[in-house]
């Protein structure tokens, strides 16, 4: 076994200055070293795992959201599940888009 990255989420995003922000759940692109992550502030990030590189984010809902998962067969979609009962279907193709 070998360490191979710790992402800092905070680090040089506009949340940094949100203080404290929980991760609930994490899920890996299908065929790239990308992540998708949310948490406790209702964002959805996209992180290059491997580069420790915020790739885009959007806040969709301003509640946390507790689960998130990439499409397998369409690795563009990603799903999110929010605290106020709504799943949220995101178009990550271009990643950049993201930005808030």
């Amino acid at each position: 076994m070998k360490l191979l990255a710790v992402n800092d989420t905070l680090r040089n995003t506009p949340m940094s200055k949100d203080g404290k922000h929980i991760i609930y759940s994490i899920s890996w692109h299908p065929k790239e070293s990308k992540i998708a992550l949310v948490g406790s502030l209702g964002y959805c990030m996209v992180y290059d795992a491997l580069k420790s590189k915020c790739l885009g984010m959007l806040q969709p809902e301003s509640v946390p959201s507790f689960k998130v998962d990439w499409n397998p067969i369409d690795p563009s979609l990603i799903l999110m599940g929010s605290q106020n009962n709504k799943c949220i279907v995101i178009n990550a193709q271009n990643v950049k888009d993201l930005q808030i």
